[in-house]
């Protein structure tokens, strides 16, 4: 199985590695791959890009950010589209990871997931997280963390 996160935060960067952790101990062969920071390497996700460029403060650097944010999405789209994912973990990051998820609706993946870490949440097919709890449904297989 091959799972594709988006991270754009530091909170989202280490919940993804408590994940990316969880889902190695259900399937040591699992492929992870996607946008996070130091915490999701060191989990053994392989980083397409790394955050540490995504801090932005103010109204005028969104602004003058936006042209480099719908090219970053459309990298991770490309990478989508050239590693065929069969899922797509996004945390965090609402503005940006919302539009990812509906262009990962559009190239069929199987499941779509959106985290949320302030313990709003998880709304996914595969994935149910509430709180620091959490379900992983892989097929018969079943882990908690």
């Amino acid at each position: 199985m091959k799972i594709m996160f988006s991270a754009g935060e530091a909170s989202g960067d280490l919940h993804g590695a408590n994940l990316a952790r969880a889902l190695r101990e259900l399937d040591p062969q699992v492929e992870l791959l996607g946008m996070g920071g130091k915490e999701m390497a060191a989990a053994g996700v392989d980083i397409v890009y790394d955050i540490k460029n995504l801090g932005v403060i103010g109204v005028g650097e969104i602004i003058r950010k936006i042209p480099f944010f719908f090219r970053l999405r459309d990298f991770l789209v490309d990478t989508m589209r050239k590693e065929k994912p069969d899922v797509l973990v996004c945390i965090d990051y609402p503005g940006f990871n919302m539009r990812l998820i509906e262009q990962g609706k559009d190239l069929r993946l199987r499941s779509d997931c959106r985290v949320e870490a302030g313990g709003v949440g998880v709304f996914c097919k595969c994935l149910v997280v509430k709180a620091h709890a959490a379900l992983i449904d892989h097929g018969e297989r079943f882990a908690y963390f």
